[in-house]
């Protein structure tokens, strides 16, 4: 559009204004006669009203002289019969106030009619008249010798005409006011309905012709409102704020009402200030675009600033695009301000992705650069090892140590591989969380009998703290909680020098019916960790720094496996950590509680119980176990002080409960000072948090069980169960048998005759018969070939040529033999996915183990399958 159209559109404007301010001015004295003439009507009606309302008061007042006329000729009937003194007396008092009632309506009459009117004075000397009559009858009455002849000639000839002439005269005087009521409606009715009917011609005459014109002038302006419309649709509408500056005329700017909304200023208020745009603008943009004014002369330019909209509160991105324009000799400068906000958030966002790409990139090419060293290093020791152990063949120390060398570089490279599946699958959103019943007090020991040894190694202090009414046994997810808590113990030990020490404490942070939520901390005194790193080592394929690949290895991904789960199980991470001092690693999980055992069987036992312990969380935790389970004890905090208690009570204790690392003397030695100095058959446990390191030590022969540390009341339960002299019923509780493999008649059916061999000769050294097929096929002929319940045990791979292992399976499961349904068949296969884990299941075997083999794991399913089958 053109600077000389709009200027014309402009001009347009105006003259439309002026035309309908005269139609405005036209229409409101057009509205003002009208009412006058409307007001006048009224007020003509309201004199008209006032000019009725009297005759009718006149009506009244001659109604109610009759009405008081009709009063007076009851009274001298009453009279004829009665014309006692009393009645007499009682008559006549009525009779002056009807006077006096007459009386006042007369005056109405007077005031109202003309005093030289003839019906009113007829009337009222009648009624004169008939007062004095009527005065006269009254005394005449009053006279005994006065007959009721008498009376009733008096009345018939004095009185009664004169009734007769008041009635008359009152008929006239109604008549004579009716005949001027319709006179005065009628005619000012005429008279209203004349002015109404001209006012209304006046006001339609003026109407059309103001209409005429109209019409007359749309036709001239319709093109110049064509325009207007558009313009007015465009500045609406866009996006964009227009500004129209004139400099040579203020009242000849122009600003869009589009510009309401991007500035959140009012369009009037806009019209009447710039200013209040500027306010909003960062005073660094303020001074440069003044400093861009100033600089051009007639010359286009183009600035993006910040804007701080006063009603959102966002800062928007405006670039205001100037344009000089010359109007007919008239200098205007044409602003066009834009909203950037999106676009330039948009190019941000293009470049953070990008640079997070990069990163992402140059994190999983350190990451692969890691692995590549984090891999071959384990693989190196293993071939050297295998390689020193060829060259050693004779010398059994040198291939033992080599054969520990390789085992422990094999699990080394086994967690490597198992973090980069752990992140692979979470990556992929493949990872499934499952609810179900598991020990708590197993998987607390698990872990802490793994990382006490390793602490220890290192000259690590580990201890292990509970607190609360922690359960035995949860539903949960056990298998990521597991790996949650591995991962930050792992951690611990590896950032923790050497005379460091390492809590891990577990507590019950709130209950709601069968609902807890327990907190893990995992807290060290190792290297610390940067606050400006907290979020960096959540991400999956990041370090802290270079330097810690190169100090310690790793894959980086543990922090940010935990990160996951702990998200997926509904719980929380945090951290708190400081350079130099350590870290401390809370996790707050949800699980639902399963009962406890039946702790009620040892009410009446009366067991005394006392616990030598060094750790103050220990003696705690231990008393809230005792008075839960209501057993009398004593808690002792030093070998010296146990010993002392027992000299003093030799025969008082039925059992005295002993940390295997106490701080003032050795734990063997207070055994067997108490052994000696007790005059009863006093049990020993010895606690510690590696029993299976300990037991076999004969310095501990003279103690009669173990337990793990930190104790749960069911491992309190499991080992008062075990002792000779304790006699008491357990139920439903679930004991581990080492031995289980022992005898068993076993077959594995495995295509890698490496994997074959390996599992051959670890079954062979826990006393097992094995025999061996070699595909799914070879599996099934050797069990048909069998005798019923020959096989205890199938061990079945899953993959294997000619036939598999789920097909395998489901023909055995599916033969005509009763053996066929109870032989327990267990899944190996290098794919340990739940998903791969619930097929194996949902194919009829009993419970999947993952390669490598652990003969450990495959002790604990075989015990938890003879334990649902209530059988070994």
């Amino acid at each position: 559009m053109k600077i000389s159209d709009k200027k014309y559109i402009k001009k347009s404007l105006r003259d439309n204004k002026k035309i309908i301010f005269l139609w405005g001015v036209l229409i409101f004295f057009l509205a003002l006669y009208f009412y006058i003439i409307m007001f006048n009507m009224n007020k003509l009606m309201d004199q008209v009203d006032l000019i009725v309302r009297r005759p009718y008061e006149v009506l009244v007042s001659t109604d109610k002289v009759n009405a008081e006329i009709d009063k007076l000729k009851v009274y001298n009937e009453n009279l004829k019969f009665n014309s006692t003194k009393d009645n007499i007396k009682h008559i006549s008092k009525d009779i002056e106030n009807i006077y006096a009632s007459v009386e006042g309506e007369f005056l109405n009459l007077r005031s109202f009619f003309d005093a030289n009117d003839g019906n009113v004075r007829k009337l009222y000397n009648n009624f004169r008249e008939l007062k004095k009559n009527e005065n006269i009858l009254l005394k005449n009455a009053s006279d005994e010798n006065y007959k009721y002849k008498e009376i009733n000639k008096y009345m018939t000839d004095n009185v009664n005409p004169y009734f007769d002439k008041i009635d008359t005269l009152v008929v006239k005087i109604q008549n004579k006011v009716d005949i001027k009521i319709h006179s005065f409606y009628m005619n000012a009715n005429d008279i209203k309905n004349i002015s109404e009917s001209i006012s209304i011609i006046m006001f339609l005459i003026i109407i059309l012709g103001l209409i005429a014109y109209q019409i007359s002038l749309n036709k001239k302006n319709k093109i110049i409102n064509y325009k207007n419309s558009i313009f007015d649709t465009i500045s609406k509408n866009i996006a964009q704020g227009l500004f129209l500056h004139n400099l040579n005329d203020p009242n000849e700017n122009f600003i869009s009402e589009s510009s309401e909304k991007l500035f959140g200023i009012k369009h009037e208020k806009l019209l009447n200030g710039y200013d209040l745009i500027i306010r909003n603008i960062d005073e660094k943009d303020r001074e440069e675009i003044s400093k861009i004014q100033k600089s051009t002369d007639k010359e286009d330019w183009e600035y993006t600033f910040d804007y701080h909209h006063p009603i959102s509160g966002e800062v928007l991105k405006i670039k205001m695009s100037v344009n000089y324009v010359d109007a007919d000799g008239e200098d205007v400068w044409l602003t066009v301000y834009s909203d950037e906000t999106d676009q330039v958030l948009m190019q941000e966002s293009l470049k953070n992705a990008l640079e997070k790409a990069e990163k992402a990139n140059e994190a999983k090419s350190d990451f692969l650069s890691r692995m590549s060293h984090e891999i071959r290093t384990p693989l190196n020791g293993i071939i050297g090892m295998v390689t020193l152990a060829r060259e050693n063949i004779n010398n059994k120390s040198k291939e033992i140590d080599c054969v520990n060398k390789i085992s422990a570089s094999s699990k080394h490279l086994l967690v490597l591989i198992n973090d980069i599946l752990d992140m692979s699958k979470i990556e992929s959103g493949k990872v499934e969380i499952k609810n179900k019943k598991f020990g708590f007090r197993n998987f607390v020991e698990s872990t802490v009998s793994l990382f006490f040894s390793q602490a220890k190694e290192k000259g690590i202090k580990f201890k292990s703290v509970l607190i609360g009414n922690i359960p035995s046994y949860v539903k949960g997810d056990y298998l990521h909680t597991n790996q949650i808590i591995v991962n930050l113990l792992s951690n611990a030990v590896k950032f923790t020098d050497k005379g460091g020490e390492i809590t891990n404490r577990i507590s019950l942070l709130k209950e709601e019916d069968n609902k807890v939520w327990i907190r893990f901390e995992v807290s060290d005194t190792g290297v610390g960790i940067e606050k400006k790193n907290f979020d960096k080592i959540f991400n999956p394929f990041e370090q802290e720094d270079a330097s810690v690949s190169y100090n310690y290895g790793g894959t980086g991904l543990g922090l940010p496996i935990a990160k996951r789960f702990t998200q997926m199980l509904g719980g929380n991470i945090s951290l708190k950590s400081e350079v130099g001092k350590g870290s401390t690693f809370t996790v707050d999980l949800p699980f639902t509680r399963i009962p406890e055992p039946n702790i009620d069987i040892f009410m009446n036992k009366k067991l005394n119980i006392l616990l030598i312990d060094s750790m103050p969380e220990t003696l705690d935790r231990m008393a809230y176990i005792f008075e839960t389970m209501k057993i009398d004890y004593k808690c002792i905090g030093s070998g010296e002080c146990g010993i002392k208690e027992i000299k003093e009570n030799p025969s008082k204790y039925d059992i005295c409960m002993i940390y295997d690392d106490l701080n003032d003397m050795s734990a063997s030695k207070v055994i067997d000072d108490i052994k000696d100095t007790a005059e009863n058959d006093i049990k020993i446990i010895v606690s510690s948090y590696d029993t299976i390191d300990i037991m076999d030590d004969k310095k501990w022969e003279r103690a009669d069980a173990f337990i793990n540390k930190p104790m749960f009341i069911s491992s309190i339960i499991d080992v008062l169960y075990g002792m000779d002299n304790i006699d008491l019923n357990f139920e439903d509780i679930n004991y581990k048998n080492e031995d289980i493999l022992k005898g068993k008649n076993v077959l594995i059916v495995e295509d890698n005759e490496l994997n074959m061999e390996i599992l051959r000769e670890l079954l062979i050294l826990q006393g097992c018969k094995v025999t061996c097929a070699v595909n799914g096929e070879e599996g099934v002929e050797a069990f048909e070939k069998s005798k019923p319940y020959d096989f205890d045990i199938i061990f079945m791979d899953i993959r294997m040529p000619v036939m598999d292992g789920y097909q395998a399976t489901e023909i055995i499961r599916g033969l005509d033999r009763k053996d066929a349904k109870e032989v327990i068949i267990i899944a190996i296969s290098a794919n340990a996915f739940e998903d791969d884990i619930e097929k194996s299941i949902s194919f009829g075997m009993n419970a999947h183990i993952s390669k490598p083999i652990n003969i450990g794991n495959l002790i604990d399913s075989l015990n938890n399958i003879y334990n649902k089958k209530d059988t070994y």
